[in-house]
């Protein structure tokens, strides 16, 4: 969960609803420490430390947020549960406060004052920050390839196949042609694979730019062979020799050499500081939910699937 979706659904108004029984409007009944709001439908979806999750509510979150009935009641979940875990830290906040900011989301902005108060991002912090972030803080020599590689048949078969693509393609050095080219090398009942490859480093390391891998995911990486042999290529454009890895014999042109690039502490000190202290935070929340779910235990209703199938996000029920 991040500050972003914490923020629109700390923020909505079902949120104050449900855990204070009072509407946007300020009109709704004014309740005390341990009290709830009468069910608004005869069955709750879910009761959480004595608050219950009406169907209805799942539905108005599930409309607001756009998205699933059942991720919504995560959602009501959460929010109740962060803010029953405001109560019993014991803030002494009035209903008139938390009606302009609700109970969760205060907590919410405890979590990040802690995260502040623990001082500038750490030495382990950045590094691991750096790592995430490696193609453009700290990156190495990449190269990138193309290739053709002989798979299947025996050792004598692969070895001779990969000689006649090998001397198919030399003085080719343009990846299209180099592609175009060793196409045209009959493999017989052998496989051939042929391809462009995004950038390399060294260490196998890989990342295409114009397909980033998702936001924490590690990077890709290649067969150290294959990786060292492309490196060894000392011009764009030069091919190599027949190099044998895992996945069989491969004849390489390199196509590309890019650069290393390299910053200083204090740019990524600058850069990653918002990005450390939000996963701080994140953290702390996630610590946080997992105590309060541990002191109070969500019951769900035996019926409740059914009941989430009855949600239409548009009208209401059906």
């Amino acid at each position: 969960m991040s500050w972003g979706q914490v923020g629109r659904y700390a923020s909505r108004t079902v949120c104050v609803s449900l855990l204070l029984g009072c509407s946007s409007s300020g009109d709704g009944p004014n309740l005390s420490r341990g009290q709830t709001q009468a069910p608004v439908s005869p069955t709750a979806v879910a009761m959480v430390g004595g608050i219950s999750v009406q169907p209805d509510t799942v539905r108005r979150i599930a409309k607001a947020q756009g998205i699933s009935p059942r991720a919504a009641l995560e959602l009501a979940v959460s929010d109740t549960l962060l803010a029953s875990e405001f109560e019993r830290r014991g803030d002494g906040a009035s209903i008139s406060v938390v009606r302009r900011a609700t109970q969760s989301r205060m907590l919410l902005e405890e979590l990040q004052r802690a995260s502040l108060g623990r001082g500038e991002p750490t030495a382990e912090e950045l590094a691991e920050a750096t790592a995430r972030h490696w193609w453009d803080y700290d990156r190495p020599v990449m190269v990138r390839t193309a290739h053709a590689v002989v798979q299947e048949g025996t050792p004598e078969q692969r070895r001779a196949l990969a000689l006649k693509i090998f001397a198919a393609l030399q003085g080719v050095k343009d990846p299209a042609q180099f592609i175009a080219q060793a196409n045209t090398v009959p493999a017989g009942d052998l496989t051939v694979t042929v391809q462009s490859l995004p950038p390399v480093g060294l260490d196998g390391r890989t990342y295409d730019p114009s397909d980033p891998p998702r936001p924490g995911a590690p990077p890709g990486q290649f067969d150290t062979d294959y990786a060292a042999a492309a490196h060894a290529i000392e011009n764009v454009g030069d091919l190599s020799p027949i190099v044998e890895t895992i996945f069989g014999l491969h004849v390489i042109v390199l196509t590309e050499r890019i650069e290393a690039r390299a910053t200083s502490v204090e740019k990524r000190r600058k850069d990653f500081r918002s990005e450390i202290l939000r996963l701080r935070s994140e953290t702390d929340l996630k610590k946080t939910l997992a105590t309060a779910r541990e002191a109070s235990p969500p019951s769900f209703d035996r019926a409740w699937n059914g009941y989430l199938d009855m949600v239409d996000v548009t009208s209401g029920f059906r």
